[in-house]
């Protein structure tokens, strides 16, 4: 299951390639106010003589003070391999000028016999008043011999006692790309199926296809509910173009739901990315954000820009820019338009050895600091992650786009539906060569349940009076003569 946020979530990935004595380098992060770039958050990284972190600062930018004031930071401990055994992470309290504890990730590491390593994260909440730390979550993971994740398991400190609350299943080729996803919630004192993922590759690893299920515990079956169709750079893990698409169940049609086309330089760094979505009213693709980077001569990253579509002005519109410095450690970047809930590896397996708590579902490597766009840039070449909840990855596929089936068939483009989304109400209005006939109209939602069935007449705009009870999203359906034609209607 999906969620869709277009909320814009700015994060940065913090990552080290060179060797370097203790450094410290820094990002700047930018918004657009009237065409004029104002300071919004800086962070301040420390590194030790490995590039391993050793303390993050986050400070923003007080408008009245015009001075860049103390937001949070956090101070790693690490064993005598650099591997770090905790996190502290405070805020600072402005009242009374002090940093404040408030969680605390403990990591500890093990063989697990085969090569392998069985991680644990623990997280820990600071208990103002009785002056410890409090048990809050855990995940507990195993990775191969390769580095990859095979299994991860969450809990929750309930009660006094840990309970499991959700687990990821992965499974992987020869080529250590990931072929299987699959997230089991904990239920009644069992693993429940909740949702899978399944990667097929083709054109020797050029094109992937990925396609999510959920389960129906009703009747007991996995059922298609979205699509992703990549296309990568041959010979590389670098991704080109990529569509994701929904598949609508009562339609029994793939349906375009967003796509992304990447650039890259000669030296195959990511350059930009243009990610557009879908309009089912008007059948086509509406820009929505587009991103660049740029680079020091050893391509380390010097700039990443964010911009937003100005529909009115028909124009690309700054919004926000991070500019970072470059003293040693090389220094990688990420963003994201949604929220991560789950996330698994989608391309490349291979994750930093090191990794930090998980806290409300959401899980950030040591050496990440991030949400996801999902680029996720690792020695500065395009090694990047899908979400399978929010499924907001950048990528495009052109040969995918040529073959969905959309939403409308023989009828398309007949009538428009507005408003759309609709509250109480949508109006049908036919376009002006309809002919005057008559016409079924159907509405249902994406399980294929039937909500409205109406006659009506193909003769100027019609008003049809919505359900109070219902809200999501639904499936317009209307025929008439031999035609006919099916549009999403969203539902507030």
């Amino acid at each position: 299951m999906r969620t869709k946020n277009l909320t814009l979530i700015i994060a940065m990935l913090l990552c080290s390639a060179r060797v370097f004595a203790n450094s410290t380098d820094s990002t700047l992060t930018e918004i657009s106010v009237n065409n004029v770039w104002e300071n919004n958050f800086l962070a301040i990284v420390n590194y030790d003589d490995n590039c391993n972190m050793d303390s993050q600062l986050f400070k923003t930018w007080d408008l009245t003070l015009s001075a860049w004031v103390n937001s949070s930071q956090y101070t790693y401990k690490k064993d005598a391999s650099g591997r770090a055994t905790e996190r502290l992470y405070q805020y600072w309290d402005v009242a009374n000028n002090v940093w404040v504890n408030s969680r605390l990730s403990i990591y500890t590491y093990a063989s697990d016999g085969t090569g392998g390593t069985n991680f644990t994260a623990t997280s820990k909440s600071w208990s103002s008043s009785t002056g410890t730390w409090v048990n809050s979550s855990r995940y507990i993971e195993n990775l191969n011999s390769a580095g990859n994740v095979t299994y991860f398991v969450y809990e929750r400190y309930i009660s006094n006692a840990w309970t499991k609350q959700s687990r990821n299943i992965y499974k992987y080729n020869a080529e250590n790309l990931v072929t299987f996803f699959e997230l089991d919630s904990w239920v009644n004192d069992t693993w429940t199926k909740f949702n899978k993922t399944n990667y097929n590759f083709s054109n020797n690893y050029a094109k992937q296809n990925s396609v999510g299920y959920y389960w129906d515990d009703v009747n007991q079956k996995w059922v298609s509910t979205f699509r992703d169709l990549t296309n990568y750079l041959p010979g590389t893990g670098i991704p080109l173009n990529y569509i994701s698409q929904n598949y609508i169940t009562g339609a029994g049609a793939w349906v375009n739901s967003m796509r992304t086309k990447i650039d890259v330089t000669g030296d195959s760094l990511f350059k930009n990315g243009i990610t557009q979505f879908w309009d089912s009213n008007l059948n086509t693709w509406y820009s929505y954000s587009k991103v660049t980077q740029d680079y020091y001569s050893d391509g380390s990253v010097h700039h990443y820009t964010i911009y937003l579509w100005n529909s009115t002005t028909a124009s690309w519109e700054d919004n926000t820019r991070s500019t970072y410095t470059h003293n040693g450690c090389i220094l990688q970047s990420a963003i994201s338009t949604s929220k991560i809930e789950t996330e698994t590896v989608a391309r490349s397996a291979n994750k930093p050895q090191v990794s930090a708590e998980m806290d409300d579902n959401i899980k950030a490597n040591i050496n990440e600091l991030t949400s996801s766009y999902n680029i996720n840039l690792k020695n500065n070449r395009l090694d990047y992650r899908i979400v399978v909840t929010a499924k907001n990855n950048l990528k495009v596929n052109a040969v995918a786009d040529n073959s969905a089936v959309t939403i409308s068939n023989a009828g398309k483009g007949q009538f428009i539906i507005s408003p759309n989304p609709a509250k109480d109400y949508f109006i049908i209005t036919p376009s002006a060569t309809m002919q005057q006939v008559k016409a079924e109209l159907k509405l249902y939602d994406l399980s294929g349940k039937l909500f409205i069935t109406k006659q009506i007449q193909l003769q100027g705009a019609q008003k049809i009076q919505l359900p109070s009870s219902i809200k999501g999203i639904y499936i317009v359906h209307i025929s008439w003569a031999n035609q006919s034609q099916k549009q999403l209607l969203f539902v507030n």
